[in-house]
């Protein structure tokens, strides 16, 4: 089984080696994605599960230390997903600094209430926990705990 690695933010430059390593699994079946990192660009985080769900790679997720932000939709698009006994995980409402008009505000603030709802769908597809419980979770900062993660679906066993 090959591994990469996500230490760090989710960015375009961490999106670049992630696809330049899956162009080269064509003949694995098996990968894994270690990953602990304090998040980052929610755009990144979900073309990097559009390739990881694209693939006919079976994926394994590992999370240590601290799961945050676009780290979670990230692992938790692994269909094994194992989360140390020593993380945390935290997820949380997407935030944006926009400027303009008080029309261009209110078209950005309906396309980010649109993207919230996305991500809870894909939360709830990857944990079976509703997007409803998501919604709730996400209107603040909520860390969780390896036992937490284990319960809400983020995890589906503990290392």
């Amino acid at each position: 089984m090959n591994h990469f690695t996500i230490v760090g933010p989710i960015d375009e430059v961490m999106l670049k080696k992630f696809y330049k390593f899956v162009k080269k699994q064509e003949h694995e079946a098996d990968v894994c994605l270690s990953i602990s990192s304090g998040g980052g660009d929610s755009d990144v985080a979900l073309a990097i599960v559009g390739i990881m769900k694209t693939t006919n790679l079976n994926w394994t997720t590992q999370a240590f230390g601290y799961l945050y932000s676009a780290a979670s939709l990230i692992f938790c698009a692994g269909k094994v997903r194992r989360f140390s006994k020593a993380g945390f995980a935290m997820i949380h409402e997407g935030s944006d600094k926009i400027t303009g008009d008080a029309s261009t505000i209110k078209r950005h603030a309906k396309h980010m209430e649109r993207y919230e709802e996305h991500w809870n769908k894909l939360m709830e597809e990857f944990t079976g926990t509703p997007a409803s419980v998501w919604a709730k979770h996400s209107e603040r900062d909520t860390y969780f705990n390896a036992d937490e993660c284990l319960k809400l679906g983020i995890a589906t066993e503990i290392i």
